[in-house]
């Protein structure tokens, strides 16, 4: 009977010793799903924000030009060479072939965001030689409303103590952004 309770004891013991060991791994494995989630939030924010930046640094060049004097206009080609400097877009920091970023719901707009803000850059360099002031405040308006919708309408977030990163960008306000800037191009693309 001894020999029973032992058994009995042991058992038990290896019983609840694998709840313990099956309640770690699944809460490791559970915290590391939450910490890779978090990172994956925290790229795609950075990426958003350093599109954000770089779109309200050109928005800004844009209102100091649509600001300055009637006789300013048209801008000579040498000026607007000097000023495509200050409209360049930055790289992503997220290489585009990395695996994540393909995968990510928000990757197809990353992606089109990149093509559809780069051609309106080139338009606009090419065009700015040929625009009147009308045109370039016209271009600075629509220019900030599809920032408003890039920026504005989305929620992002970071939260402490237990750092939690909220990223939800409605689908359709991103795609409004990219009809924006589809429609921006062609504008500039007509000017003559």
């Amino acid at each position: 009977m001894n020999k029973n309770k032992w058994i009995k004891l042991l058992l038990v013991l290896s019983l609840i010793s694998n709840t313990i060991f099956f309640y770690l791994v699944f809460n490791m494995k559970s915290n590391n799903e939450n910490q890779e989630e978090l990172l994956k939030n925290a790229i795609i924010i950075n990426e958003f924000s350093e599109r954000a930046k770089e779109w309200r640094n050109f928005n800004g060049f844009i209102k100091d030009l649509s600001k300055q004097e009637m006789d300013s206009f048209p801008v000579s080609e040498k000026q607007a060479n000097m000023y495509w400097e200050l409209a360049n877009p930055m790289e992503s920091v997220v290489s585009k072939s990395t695996e994540y970023i393909l995968k990510n719901e928000y990757s197809s707009f990353i992606i089109s965001f990149d093509k559809k803000y780069e051609d309106v850059i080139n338009a606009f360099k090419e065009k700015l030689p040929l625009m009147k002031k009308e045109q370039v405040i016209s271009l600075e308006k629509k220019m900030d409303e599809a920032y408003k919708n890039f920026i504005g309408k989305g929620e992002w977030s970071i939260r402490q103590p237990q750092t939690k990163i909220n990223i939800d960008f409605k689908k359709e306000n991103l795609n409004l952004v990219i009809e924006q800037l589809t429609s921006i191009d062609k504008k500039l693309q007509s000017i003559e």
